[in-house]
């Protein structure tokens, strides 16, 4: 006479598993990237946003996010350079999540980059894959005519000619 297995622990577990699931860490397919636009007088005036697809090991390669760079430096026929690039990925493991709702100030998830380089994103809890993001801070570029200055170069040269002789030609003569 066989014996069943009984699975129905299984069963259970996985429908008790499915309301965690997004607790789960997951590599990050998708960041959101915010361009924040700065005038003249420092004043944080316009906020854009895009969704930008990352590699399948969670990477924004150097060539998108210079990309990303060229078509956001534009906005209303003025010129904006970028000042500051950070990088926002929560990598928060799922057994520190009451210790982020209790004191939030000890966890930072900000990383600026100081350089245009292909940047990573760590494997995020699910629930929080979509705050994983990237800023871009432009700053207004100007031209100040007052500043500007013709400088008209001048190349002195002798009008003497250059046929002095050493000593040591001088003797060997």
């Amino acid at each position: 006479m066989e014996e069943e297995l009984n699975t129905d622990w299984v069963t259970q577990f996985e429908k008790v598993d499915e309301k965690y699931e997004k607790f789960y860490k997951k590599k990050v397919a998708t960041i959101n990237v915010f361009f924040l636009y700065v005038d003249r007088d420092s004043n944080l005036f316009y906020i854009k946003k895009n969704r930008e697809n990352l590699t399948d090991n969670g990477v924004l390669e150097k060539k998108q996010l210079v990309k990303l760079l060229r078509e956001n430096m534009n906005y209303n026929s003025k010129n904006y350079r970028p000042i500051s690039i950070l990088q926002y990925n929560i990598t928060l493991n799922p057994n520190n999540i009451k210790s982020l709702i209790k004191d939030p100030q000890q966890y930072d998830f900000i990383n600026p980059q100081d350089s245009i380089q292909d940047l990573k994103w760590d494997n995020s809890i699910e629930y929080f894959t979509d705050m994983n993001s990237l800023h871009i801070i432009f700053f207004e570029t100007w031209k100040d005519k007052r500043k500007k200055t013709n400088t008209k170069k001048i190349y002195i040269k002798s009008t003497k000619s250059n046929n002095k002789k050493t000593k040591r030609k001088h003797l060997k003569v």
